[in-house]
């Protein structure tokens, strides 16, 4: 596909710092990504390492405060709770909830599509904005963006209605679509500076996508880390041309809807937006469909609670940050939780709150924990540092209450990354590759359940001038030692983006739902289930080959050709010692990238990272790139810097990600820096663009 110049809208999104979605647009556009960004400032300065944050003490507080928000099975928001529906613990012991008031007033950006699609239906596009405008509350502050090959924000967030109404005055309809990009930008720049506040997202299109440089797929971890709800309202254009003169009762014309109705791909995406950010996807059938949507999205923003409760927690240092649970008295409910903030007469920032949240992930007491102490300065590290590791011992606090999958109706692709289905806790992978999606996240929140599986795919084909990624056998060694059973799938389907690339890509669920059946039976030890699934790799390899060849010809995208799959099938057939040599060199030239490339949400450049290669006593030998080290003398410091450009502090999903690595890091013995034995300590690193001058190593201990 010809490389055309960058739009606005994908500068915006490069400026962000954003790494998942800079790195799609550099894969799209890298003649004029590179271009662009050699006119850019240095993304930020090397913080200081010497500056103390302000002293936080949240757990001291008597009095604290958190937002909840309550979902049922189907992922709908639940309304009309009252306090009394409510039961909070901390360490599992119950706590005096003082109020529950619902959250109002959000930050609303309403998204139309005005690109040729709907070019000679621009007014019924006007009308319906209209619409939305009044039947929002009029304390809600609302923005309106627009796009098609462009995106452009025509009014900033205000409760001045006549003001909106006046802007929709001010366009015309023509031209691409650069859907994905319109989402791209409301995140990382229109609701940028609203990070921690109810915010949503209520798109108006028909869901398709013909111009943007984001793929569809580049989308779900911003939206994650975001915290915005999208409500995509997909209205067919049949129903736009229909809109003159139809009754708001009455149905879709058949032969419009045939030529002119929603694609199964923007059906699929649509429903998907909503399911990975809380939201709730409309598809429009009839007019009337559309007030009725409006009015539903009402209740939907409101139904977040915040819970003021009475903490007895006053302990401070290593005991200060107790687990926080919180259920709802109704069956087919759970809860996520935002958040917790200290009640006093000067509010705590929205930055303090959420360190607090997540400052103690493990607790410990021994010789084996970890100190978090100030860091005050790196120095480069270019030995290889190894080490061995029997076993990883830890007590996660910070996972997330999972919700149940029944069997019935259970779609893989359509779950949450990490779910219940009976008394498994399950997480998935989006590529066999672990530094994608953030899988160690996934699987960190299902590591409070007695028995975890993860399901990774064995092959990922992203076409041609993508990326292609492969089962590596060591990230089974590594699960292993999590005590966490592995189910080995592969993709039967995908759909083509804008790129030419495979999108959406799609599990076997019939074969992924009777590995889960025969796991619920399996009585035998993870290690166990994990090497009957290694000795099955060659067949499920097999299986993965013949479906992308069937994707490609239903897709008319060019894959990689089946030289690397038929040399992959063919060394792994041999033995399992084979695939594991194969995969080690694979994984060892993956360090050797990382160990000289700069990531947009590292914060330091990469003459501080340092090599780390360790085996486990099954044999197990795992190549990682630590992002900064520190060697002075005989002691050893690895250091996991997670960095954020956007927001007050790395998201959630990035600190978990993290700490499964600190999980391994913590119980490395016979650790060298080159030949030399070493002591090891080891931190985990916040930093922000939003705060110039941020450490966060205080003294903490963790479990090893």
């Amino acid at each position: 596909m010809r490389e055309r110049p960058l739009t606005e809208a994908a500068k915006a999104i490069v400026r962000s710092g954003d790494s998942m979605l800079s790195e799609a647009i550099r894969r799209a556009s890298p003649k004029y990504f590179g271009d662009y960004l050699k006119t850019l400032p240095p993304r930020r300065e090397t913080p200081s390492l010497t500056d103390k944050p302000r002293d936080v003490n949240l757990s001291t507080a008597q009095i604290k405060r958190v937002v909840a928000r309550v979902m049922d099975t189907n992922n709908r928001a639940v309304g009309g709770l009252e306090k009394q529906d409510f039961v909070l613990t901390e360490r599992g012991i119950e706590r005096e909830i003082l109020s529950v008031q619902p959250v109002t007033a959000p930050f609303i950006v309403c998204m139309l599509d005005v690109s040729g699609s709907i070019d000679n239906y621009v007014n019924f596009i006007r009308k319906a904005a209209r619409n939305f405008l009044t039947t929002m509350r009029p304390e809600d502050k609302i923005s309106i963006l627009i796009f098609n090959e462009e995106v452009k924000q025509l009014t900033s967030f205000t409760t001045n209605r006549v003001k909106l109404s006046e802007s929709l005055d001010t366009f015309d309809a023509g031209g691409g679509t650069a859907y994905y990009d319109a989402i791209g930008y409301s995140l990382v720049d229109v609701l940028k500076p609203f990070k921690g506040e109810r915010t949503a997202v209520v798109i108006l299109s028909d869901g398709d996508d013909n111009r943007s440089f984001l793929p569809f797929e580049s989308l779900i971890g911003s939206i994650q880390e975001s915290g915005a709800l999208i409500y995509p309202l997909y209205v067919p254009t049949s129903l736009a041309a229909a809109s003159a003169t139809r009754n708001p009762d009455d149905s879709l014309d058949p032969l419009r809807t045939r030529y002119m109705g929603l694609t199964s791909k923007a059906e699929n995406e649509g429903a998907r937006l909503a399911q990975v950010s809380g939201g709730v996807y409309y598809p429009i059938r009839r007019l009337d469909d559309l007030q009725k949507a409006y009015e539903d999205i009402v209740v939907q923003l409101r139904t977040a609670y915040t819970i003021t409760y009475r903490s007895d927690n006053t302990e401070t240092g290593d005991s200060a940050s107790p687990r926080l649970r919180v259920r709802v008295n109704r069956e087919g409910t759970f809860v996520n939780l935002g958040a917790v903030t200290a009640v006093s007469s000067s509010e705590t920032s929205y930055l303090n709150e959420k360190c607090s949240n997540c400052r103690s992930p493990h607790t410990s007491s021994g010789e084996n924990s970890v100190i978090f102490s100030p860091i005050n300065f790196i120095l480069q590290q270019s030995q290889e540092i190894t080490g061995e590791v029997s076993e990883i011992k830890y007590r996660p606090l910070l996972g997330n209450t999972l919700k149940k999958m029944t069997e019935e109706n259970f779609d893989i692709n359509k779950s949450p990354p990490a779910f219940l289905s009976g008394e498994l806790a399950v997480s998935r992978w989006v590529s066999p590759k672990r530094t994608r999606s953030y899988p160690y996240e996934r699987i960190y929140n299902t590591l409070p359940y007695p028995k975890r599986v993860t399901i990774i795919p064995i092959i990922k084909d992203e076409g041609k001038s993508g990326e292609r990624d492969f089962l590596q056998f060591d990230t089974v060694s590594l699960m292993n030692l999590l005590d966490i059973y592995v189910i080995l799938g592969y993709y039967i389907d995908a759909q083509r983006d804008a790129s030419d690339e495979l999108t959406n890509q799609s599990f076997d669920n019939a074969f992924i739902l009777n590995k889960l059946n025969e796991l619920k039976k399996f009585k035998g030890t993870a290690a166990e289930w994990n090497l009957q699934e290694l000795n099955q790799v060659s067949q499920i390899a097999e299986r993965a080959k013949t479906a992308y060849a069937e994707i490609a010809e239903r897709t008319n995208v060019v894959l990689h050709d089946n030289k690397g799959i038929d040399n992959f099938v063919k060394n792994i057939g041999k033995s399992l010692d084979k695939f594991r040599t194969l995969s080690r060199n694979k994984s060892q030239k993956a360090q050797g990238r990382e160990f000289v490339t700069i990531q947009p949400k590292e914060a330091l450049s990469s003459d501080t990272k340092g090599r780390v290669t360790i085996r486990d006593k099954d044999g197990g030998l795992y190549y990682f790139t630590c992002d900064e080290t520190k060697l002075m003398g005989k002691i050893l410091t690895l250091i996991e810097a997670k960095h954020s450009a956007r927001a007050k502090i790395p998201s959630a999903s990035d600190i978990k990600d993290g700490l499964v690595k600190m999980m391994l890091y913590t119980s490395l013995k016979n650790v060298k820096a080159g030949s030399e034995n070493v002591a090891l300590k080891v931190a985990i690193r916040l930093t922000s663009d939003k705060i110039k001058r941020l450490d966060f190593f205080k003294r903490r201990r963790y479990k090893s």
